[in-house]
């Protein structure tokens, strides 16, 4: 309690810019921080109330005419929490991601700290739909659904990837063994409306493989088709 009470204590001011720190690594990193230490979130957040705090400092430097002088303050908190929060939004959804693939094109960075490829995917999914999502599990049965943006409005979406290699999905076909036929699922339709979506949760202890597959890319495909064979691949 002695170290909530010592919080509290701390100017009003503080701690709104303590707050939108940390708000805002949540937002950053949500879903995304299993493997952060206690200092990787204290920094991290830290790193964004600074960015907040800037914004305070800059609105306090501004000239600003006698009368409205009582408002810089709070407008200065309101804005460097705004930008903080704007911040970690893009972070997320461009800024990490282009930031990584840049390094990883001038190989100055191989890793990207995930703990497996399953999460490194996972934290920078693909910029395009997915079309279909295949599931072998430990005793040899397969799940695939196929089209998946047939079922992009059904609840949870068209699939879920846990972190921990679980899979939510909507089956389309089955089959026993890896080696059998694929048989139809029965697809959602007025006929069978009124027993609902079979939605099927697979744990990640019952798991074997997963394959997700993306759709054509011109470019990639062009780009893969004028790289030309090094001496080491050549021998």
């Amino acid at each position: 309690m002695d170290k909530v009470q010592v919080f509290l204590d701390l100017p009003i001011s503080t701690m709104i810019l303590l707050a939108a720190g940390y708000l805002s690594y949540r937002i950053a990193f949500v879903g995304r921080n299993d493997s952060h230490s206690a200092v990787d979130t204290v920094f991290i957040a830290t790193a964004f109330a600074a960015l907040a705090k800037c914004v305070l400092a800059l609105a306090l430097w501004l000239p600003v005419p006698f009368q409205y002088e009582h408002l810089v303050r709070p407008a200065g908190l309101v804005a460097g929490t705004l930008t903080s929060i704007v911040s970690a939004f893009l972070w997320r959804n461009c800024i990490e991601s282009w930031l990584f693939e840049a390094l990883q094109r001038r190989d100055w960075l191989n890793a990207d700290r995930h703990r497996t490829a399953w999460l490194s995917y996972l934290s920078r999914p693909p910029k395009v739909q997915l079309t279909q999502l295949y599931v072998r599990l430990k005793d040899g049965t397969c799940l695939l659904c196929d089209e998946l943006h047939k079922f992009n409005d059904f609840p949870f979406g068209s699939c879920v990837l846990g972190e921990d290699g679980s899979v939510l999905m909507y089956p389309t076909d089955r089959k026993e063994t890896p080696a059998a036929e694929w048989e139809p699922i029965a697809p959602p339709s007025k006929e069978n409306m009124e027993w609902g979506n079979n939605l099927v949760y697979l744990p990640a202890s019952e798991v074997a493989e997963i394959r997700v597959m993306l759709p054509y890319d011109a470019k990639a495909l062009a780009a893969w088709e004028r790289r030309e064979p090094t001496d080491e691949v050549a021998r």
